[in-house]
């Protein structure tokens, strides 16, 4: 069985035993524990860790907006599922834009163990896209290399902390910049070249070429 921590927003017992009920047999380990206001959330969210929060949507002191913005200022990326009796429709739809990855009928919980398979895997790629995003920082901001990325087009979309010593140009001045404004005029059509055979996916071979300083002289990179 597959071990999940449940932090439950719900004031009805007997709900919170059919929700775990349906994980249990959905092939789930649980470690739960039910709050029913906003204090007990806060509270539960510091000696976490959970894995996921389920949360009714309206409770006697609060409701599910509440607890996505307690969890939003709590800074923990954990994934929200509310689970309620019947509303309308707008409610659903508004949870969702204020962060909640679904909305489910306690009616009707066949869809509870694949919801939380989904929203576990899309919080998991949400954390693994930050810790891919902290790395290209750290190695943007220290390598002694020029890195770059472009976008299509060919223009600037991040540029290491190098550019200054090597280019003259500080990374903010060449976000959104096309790349030919630092390439020497003759070496321009080469350069355009490889860049197309990336786009064609392609490899291309190591270039050797001659770009313009800020300062106006010429640079082999």
């Amino acid at each position: 069985m597959t071990g999940l921590r449940v932090l439950m927003v719900e004031d009805s017992e007997d709900d919170a035993i059919l929700v775990q009920e349906a994980l249990r047999s959905g092939g789930y380990d649980l470690c739960a524990l039910r709050v029913e206001t906003a204090d007990d959330l806060r509270k539960a969210l510091r000696d976490g860790p959970w894995d996921i929060v389920l949360s009714d949507y309206c409770l006697p002191s609060f409701n599910a907006r509440d607890a996505l913005a307690i969890l939003k200022e709590s800074g923990l990326d954990i994934p929200v599922i509310v689970i309620s009796g019947t509303v309308g429709e707008d409610i659903a739809v508004e949870t969702l834009k204020l962060g909640a990855e679904d909305y489910l009928l306690k009616q009707n919980l066949t869809r509870l163990v694949p919801s939380v398979v989904r929203a576990l895997e899309t919080a998991e790629s949400r954390r693994q896209r930050r810790r891919v995003e902290r790395m290209k920082t750290l190695i943007l901001d220290n390598s002694l290399d020029f890195i770059c990325t472009l976008d299509t087009q060919g223009r600037f979309l991040e540029v290491s902390s190098a550019s200054g010593a090597m280019l003259g140009y500080e990374p903010a001045e060449l976000i959104g910049v096309h790349f030919d404004r630092l390439v020497h005029p003759e070496e321009l059509a080469s350069i355009t070249a490889e860049l197309d055979a990336v786009l064609l996916g392609r490899r291309i071979r190591d270039l050797d070429c001659r770009f313009v300083h800020k300062s106006g002289r010429t640079v082999y990179l």
